[in-house]
């Protein structure tokens, strides 16, 4: 799987230099890093791929060169000026057989070198976002504790998560840990609702889950919480 992170867009003379500085890998002696992202180790035999580009107006953009690096033994890549040289704003692509790329969308890794990539290993991937999902639950069950919470609007986000989730796992184990550490967070908003937060969720738009559009449905998310928990 590849995805594509658009690293810089400006426009005039300085369009090269500006994708430099923000891409760094291009010079520095540390180069920039790939990550296996639930390891933190780096990550050999990437293939790391810049899109130089130039605006063409009206008609879009064009590919000025396509620069490929691999990662060596300790997951960095490199970049030379002359790769980034008339560039007005530029593409990164990573790819390794077996993996899939997490940035931008999940993790980007920051460091002295320049722009980290965190990639995993395809079987792992789902489980990964999932554990992200139950840690950002937990900052609604902390908001719902706060004086002045706005309970209905910290339910309807952990809700979307819990769609969210819920559509992704599609293993036993993944629905597992869904139940497990998911549906927690989520039951301990929803008993901090009162009839007014519920009938103000009533109300509410459906919720995207990545495959359709569903409704914010607090009993409907408990039943399947508890089915959940209950399956061998």
């Amino acid at each position: 799987m590849t995805v594509v992170k658009r690293v810089m867009q400006i426009g005039g003379a300085i369009g090269a230099m500006a994708l430099l500085a923000y891409c760094q890998a291009a010079l520095g002696p540390g180069g920039s890093v790939v990550m296996e992202a639930d390891t933190n180790r780096p990550l050999p035999g990437a293939q790391v791929t810049l899109d130089c580009e130039t605006s063409r107006g009206l008609e879009g953009s064009e590919v000025l060169r396509r620069v490929t690096r691999t990662t060596d033994a300790q997951g960095r890549y490199y970049f030379d000026r002359g790769d980034v040289f008339g560039c007005l704003f530029g593409s990164l692509h990573v790819e390794k057989e077996g993996y899939v790329n997490l940035s931008p969308g999940e993790i980007v890794y920051k460091n002295a070198g320049g722009l980290g990539l965190a990639m995993i290993r395809a079987e792992r991937a789902t489980l990964h976002r999932l554990s992200l999902s139950a840690s950002s639950m937990q900052w609604h069950v902390e908001a719902v504790r706060k004086p002045g919470a706005r309970l209905a609007y910290e339910y309807s986000r952990a809700h979307e998560q819990f769609l969210t989730a819920r559509e992704l796992a599609q293993s036993p184990e993944e629905r597992a840990y869904v139940a497990a550490n998911i549906c927690g967070p989520l039951l301990q908003v929803q008993a901090s609702l009162t009839p007014q937060d519920l009938a103000a969720l009533a109300g509410e738009p459906k919720q995207w889950t990545g495959k359709v559009f569903l409704p914010v449905d607090p009993p409907a998310a408990e039943a399947w919480c508890q089915a959940a928990r209950q399956s061998p």
